[in-house]
């Protein structure tokens, strides 16, 4: 197995730079909360979407109205609202419930998205918590789970100093003991401190491909990560790669929502 070297960035952590330590407390599942229903004066209680969705369609066979809401229409989701997963739907309808531990991830390829989000959303609580005692022992030299401050803080550091984009999962396949699954998957990363740019402007990212282990917990039964290695990248793969990426943002940047989800945001 491949440790981290000094110009090496995993999705787990990056190099780890100087400066101050910064910790967190861990996020432990909290109970699962019920659905948000809504009280109208009058109206039992009942869904929001539904009074949106009743009121957009109009009182002529379901057709849509030029009175009140009218028909819907389709609206673009922002960064801010995609899950950086790269499902393409809204983060509040993806992995937040596997953040803030309101559902668990059922796969191992659940478990990467969910890494992989929480990343870009600077979930520092949930990474530790997705990440098995096993790997201070693999990364650090340590005794099983006895890395603590140093994961923090290399954890920390690959938040603030690095984005991670393009997720793509290649491949999933069982280990040699029944909770031991490995993960193949590509991403591409731009280190935010040394900024590079191709002819064009755009960022110069480069393109990873990381196989990890996970180990599925006895008790909670989350998958989490134990150990790594990176697969090397050919050259002509790495272009290929880049140019996807580029089409990709381009592509989520104009994906519109359902109809169903810009009436419930309106």
């Amino acid at each position: 197995m491949q440790t981290i070297g000094s110009n090496t960035s995993t999705l787990l952590q990056s190099p780890k730079i100087s400066g101050p330590t910064r910790l967190v407390p861990c996020k432990w599942p909290a109970q699962s909360l019920p659905a948000q229903q809504y009280d109208c004066p009058g109206i039992p209680a009942i869904d929001r979407k539904s009074i949106i969705v009743s009121a957009a369609k109009g009182a002529s066979n379901g057709k849509p109205s030029s009175k009140g809401f009218g028909a819907a229409k389709p609206q673009k989701l922002g960064a801010k609202d995609t899950c950086p997963c790269g499902s393409n739907l809204r983060y509040k309808e993806c992995c937040k419930s596997i953040h803030t531990g309101v559902t668990l991830a059922p796969s191992v390829e659940a478990t990467v998205k969910a890494r992989f989000s929480a990343i870009l959303k600077k979930d520092v609580s949930f990474l530790l918590q997705s990440t098995h005692p096993d790997f201070h022992t693999f990364h650090y030299g340590t005794e099983p789970g006895g890395a603590l401050r140093a994961l923090q803080d290399d954890l920390w550091n690959t938040v603030e100093h690095y984005e991670y984009d393009n997720l793509k999962i290649l491949k999933t396949q069982p280990g040699n003991q029944p909770n031991e699954q490995y993960a193949v998957f590509q991403y591409s990363v731009y280190d935010k401190r040394t900024p590079l740019l191709d002819d064009q402007g755009n960022k110069v990212r480069k393109v990873q491909i990381e196989q990890s282990r996970f180990l599925q917990e006895s008790d909670s039964k989350m998958w989490q990560f134990a150990d790594y290695k990176l697969v090397e990248v050919p050259e002509a793969l790495a272009k290929v790669a880049e140019q996807q990426a580029r089409d990709m943002a381009i592509q989520k940047a104009t994906t519109p929502l359902p109809p169903a989800a810009a009436a419930e945001g309106q």
